[in-house]
């Protein structure tokens, strides 16, 4: 929200447009064309403009123009479970966990801090539990609703003076499955006056924000070729 507001104040209020979503794109020696799905007003949009970055995510509709045959993510065998569940405060109220079986590195848990204030019960207040809507672009890479009970008999024992981890797990009110999937790398993130960035150049693992940091590694490197060399192509191709 610091970084949305931030782009707000700095271009408008108007450089932010939601419920957008890229369909196809087109060039020509001095622009790009982009059209858009407006899911809101169930209509396309076409915007004209000197570059497009295509930061599109993992089922890139930019990447798919450009590579069509690439087919769908590549799934390494893995899967991740995601939740959240109100509780007290862990340690400091601020610390992220990390609990692992050394002996089953399959086996591992973890536990990040959420914003909100504590209640008066002196518990974590549980977030916003997030409705089907949102998350309905996301099914369709293989995210889909699941159960603790799925899991957490691996983690029945996992009781620990200082974190009871199965009645944690127990109070999450949704679990969402995330196979871990990835892409080869394309030959190329740059297509003229186009280019990928973030997951739909180079996606990654859901682990430790590996695709959230390389992202923004990406747009600094990308905001300096700008700077350097202007809305150009050549921004771009040194990027």
């Amino acid at each position: 929200m610091l970084l949305l507001d931030a782009v707000r104040e700095r271009c408008g209020s108007d450089s932010v447009i939601e419920a957008h979503r890229l369909l196809t794109y087109e060039q020509t020696a001095d622009s790009v064309t982009a059209t858009f799905e407006d899911r809101g007003a169930g209509r396309t949009v076409t915007v004209e403009g000197p570059l497009l970055v295509a930061a599109d995510g993992l089922h890139s509709a930019a990447r798919r123009q450009r590579f069509p045959d690439e087919g769908p993510p590549l799934w390494g065998g893995a899967v991740l479970w995601r939740g959240t569940a109100p509780c007290r405060p862990i340690r400091t109220g601020a610390s992220f966990t990390l609990v692992e079986n050394s002996s089953n590195a399959s086996s591992t848990t973890r536990s990040a801090p959420s914003i909100p204030p504590l209640d008066f019960s002196g518990r974590t207040s549980s977030p916003s539990s997030p409705s089907i809507q949102p998350w309905a672009g996301m099914l369709q890479a293989g995210i889909r609703p699941s159960t603790p009970q799925v899991f957490l008999p691996a983690f029945a024992d996992w009781d620990f003076d200082w974190l009871d981890i199965p009645a944690l797990v127990g109070r999450a009110e949704q679990v969402w499955e995330y196979p871990m999937v990835d892409r080869n790398p394309a030959p190329t993130w740059i297509d003229g006056r186009e280019a990928l960035l973030g997951d739909a150049a180079h996606v990654m693992y859901p682990v430790g924000s590996n695709g959230a940091s390389q992202a923004i590694v990406d747009a600094r490197v990308l905001g300096a070729s700008l700077v350097e060399h202007r809305l150009s192509p050549d921004a771009l191709a040194a990027f």
